[in-house]
């Protein structure tokens, strides 16, 4: 597994659509602040963002909870197993600028891999 790189090592194809990533957070913030609402009212439209917030809400918590939990979800949608999903936590938690770099290169992953483009996306959907 390649160690997570800090912001000054991220090549050209790893740059992140920032705004995409201010959203999502934004969301879970809103969220972590108003677990009783209702989930729609966030604008969760695909079914994984859908179960991470059914998962999240299991979880209620302070933000830096929620998005511990929300790393652990996104990593299990992305295809991380348990064993990986622990080792990256632990990596998180030591390098310097790991949990916001963390956090935004998974939200980055789980967008690309639910996009309506994605091969993911289009099984999923024909499977449903």
């Amino acid at each position: 597994m390649n160690e997570l790189k800090t912001k000054e090592n991220l090549s050209s194809d790893q740059e992140i659509d920032e705004q995409k990533i201010n959203e999502i957070v934004r969301k879970l913030e809103r969220i972590n602040l108003k677990f009783d609402n209702r989930i729609k009212g966030y604008g969760f439209s695909d079914p994984e963002e859908k179960e991470i917030i059914l998962n999240l809400k299991r979880h209620k918590g302070d933000i830096n909870e929620l998005l511990n939990t929300f790393w652990h979800e996104a990593l299990h949608i992305i295809g991380y197993d348990e064993d990986e999903t622990i080792k990256i936590a632990g990596q998180i938690e030591k390098i310097p600028y790991a949990r916001e770099l963390a956090m935004k290169m998974i939200i980055k992953a789980l967008i690309k891999k639910i996009s309506p483009s994605s091969k993911v996306y289009k099984l999923k959907k024909s499977n449903s």
